[in-house]
């Protein structure tokens, strides 16, 4: 995997529902993990584009 010091250097933003930057609906999940996102946590946009 990647190294913590390359994952702190990737951008995050805080998450929140029908922002311009995001097509999440309110209840949608993670596509990797499963997990319900949730308004203002933080995400961190990886160089594939995934959130």
């Amino acid at each position: 995997g990647l190294s913590q010091e390359l994952i702190e250097t990737l951008p995050t933003r805080k998450f929140k529902f029908g922002s311009i930057f995001s097509r999440k609906r309110a209840g949608e999940r993670c596509v990797i993990c499963q997990l319900k996102y949730k308004i203002g946590e933080r995400q961190m946009n990886l160089p594939c584009k995934h959130v």
